[in-house]
């Protein structure tokens, strides 16, 4: 799918949800865009002057799986083992 055709897809549909579920939807169709290979800042150009969409890709950006990673000497971030 191309990122105008997304954007006139949510062009469309925006005015049929409601003011306050229009966040969480706004998070739904940006994780499907980027789970389908669109790159965020794509995302962010594409769709400027909307503020869900542009929430939703800075919050889905901010999220870093960091606290379940091992750091480079293969412990957690307190030092200890999962072993």
């Amino acid at each position: 799918m191309s990122i105008s055709l997304a954007k006139a897809i949510w062009d469309e549909l925006k005015p049929y949800i409601s003011s306050v579920d229009q966040a969480e939807a706004a998070d739904t169709f940006v994780n499907t865009l980027i789970d389908h290979d669109i790159d965020p800042e794509v995302i962010v150009h594409q769709f400027r002057g909307d503020k869900e969409i542009r929430n939703a890709v800075n919050a889905n950006v901010m999220e870093t799986p960091e606290e379940d990673e091992e750091d480079e000497w293969g412990g957690d971030e307190y030092g200890y083992d999962e072993d």
